[in-house]
């Protein structure tokens, strides 16, 4: 991976994507993006969203977040599954769609965690008729809502303390390290 931090250092910043020829088909899918080392293709990267629909700012913005080495998501209006990984593939990203989660993985992150409906949704925040239409899949969990609850899954002390206008130094510096 390049250790310049930037497209713009990278290509300078009159570099123009010029207009690509769209990819017909595929349905919009918010999809996960990880630089293997060897990343380096910006501009042939970012043609390749750009073919799906992605806007240039926005293939531009996610091309210098993986540049940088950090995995990031995007919505993606046409993507076509297997071709579109094929392609970014040896570009050195790869490409995942996000885990989906349901009312059922909530209860069980909810059990593990020892806690009551109600005891889940006051220490996150949630009211808890929100928590028991999620589990009881009257609502679907989606968008920042399975956020949420990836972040609870992975940080539930964290997120409990933020919840509660209190984070802990410690706990954001064990959060930030990873």
């Amino acid at each position: 991976m390049s250790t310049k931090s930037s497209f713009a250092e990278q290509f300078g910043q009159q570099v123009q994507i010029r207009a690509v020829a769209p990819v017909s088909g595929g349905t919009s899918v918010r999809v996960n993006l990880k630089p293997e080392p060897s990343f380096a293709a910006t501009v042939t990267f970012a043609r390749a969203l750009m073919r799906r629909g992605v806007k240039g700012s926005v293939a531009r913005h996610v091309a210098e977040q993986l540049v940088m080495g950090l995995p990031t998501t995007v919505e993606v209006p046409h993507y076509e599954g297997q071709p579109f990984q094929d392609e970014l593939s040896p570009l050195g990203v790869r490409v995942t769609e996000p885990r989906k989660l349901a009312g059922d993985d909530l209860a069980a992150l909810r059990k593990r965690l020892n806690l009551s409906q109600e005891q889940f949704a006051n220490s996150v925040g949630l009211d808890v008729r929100t928590v028991q239409n999620w589990e009881q899949r009257r609502s679907a969990l989606e968008g920042p809502t399975m956020l949420l609850i990836k972040l609870i899954e992975q940080c539930p002390h964290l997120v409990q303390r933020v919840a509660a206008d209190d984070p802990s130094v410690s706990d954001v510096e064990r959060f930030m390290a990873g």
